[in-house]
């Protein structure tokens, strides 16, 4: 089969043969993806909308959500996003998708995470890259499209509850509750992040222990992102 880049020169290496004595050439054209069992990647992002200035996170942070109009997860609110076409970057496939279910375009965003967890969809297996954006408060006018049933922008509220501890582990439980009174709109979920306290490396696990109308696992999303924010300003004040 042909190669996947039109342009391999970055891929020659020195120039080599490998063990079979194929050069790059031969070795891509006797290659066959379909005989490897590869996971299907996604671009999620987590829109919210605040101000931006030096005091704590406002109690009017607000998220965009989507109602998914098909299964899985069949009309829970989820993060807008969807699956990356083949020859598409994922933070052009998070743009793209944002475009499609909600009608926000030119939105700056950047790369938050990578969630894995080979149990995540029942569709197949799922890797999901984030992305987190940020709009300062005005008329951010949404409207739903593709596979979103609806899209509102939701309160946002995460406070821890929980502590405790494990060996050498540190666990931590935060209430998350997404709500627009408005629309009568109230979901939520605890999630408890897990982290080693020694060492250099900070090895973190994120759990969701309940959940009630988050679609899939986008609950750690939203967790990590309101922690991301919360850090990044405690740096700045």
């Amino acid at each position: 089969m042909p190669a996947f880049l039109q342009d391999i020169t970055p891929f020659r290496g020195d120039g080599g043969r490998n063990e079979s004595g194929q050069s790059l050439e031969e070795f891509l054209a006797d290659y066959r993806h379909e005989d490897y069992e590869c996971p299907s990647v996604t671009a999620d992002i987590l829109v919210f909308c605040m101000k931006q200035d030096r005091e704590p996170v406002p109690e009017n942070l607000k998220l965009l959500m989507v109602k998914r109009r098909n299964h899985p997860c069949i009309h829970s609110w989820a993060l807008p996003g969807g699956f990356l076409e083949i020859r598409e970057d994922a933070a052009a496939a998070a743009a793209r998708e944002l475009e499609e279910e909600t009608g926000l375009t030119g939105i700056p965003m950047e790369q938050l995470g990578c969630y894995a967890n080979y149990d995540r969809d029942p569709r197949w297996r799922l890797v999901t890259i984030s992305f987190l954006a940020l709009l300062e408060p005005g008329f951010h006018n949404v409207a739903a499209g593709d596979d979103a049933a609806d899209a509102v922008w939701m309160d946002v509220d995460c406070h821890r509850e929980t502590e405790r501890t494990d060996n050498q582990r540190q666990y931590t439980g935060y209430r998350l509750v997404l709500s627009n009174e408005g629309r009568q709109i109230r979901i939520g979920a605890l999630v408890e992040i897990g982290e080693n306290r020694r060492g250099y490396i900070r090895e973190r696990t994120l759990t969701v222990c309940e959940n009630e109308g988050i679609a899939f696992d986008h609950a750690k999303f939203i967790t990590e992102a309101v922690l991301t924010l919360l850090s990044r300003i405690e740096k700045n004040a």
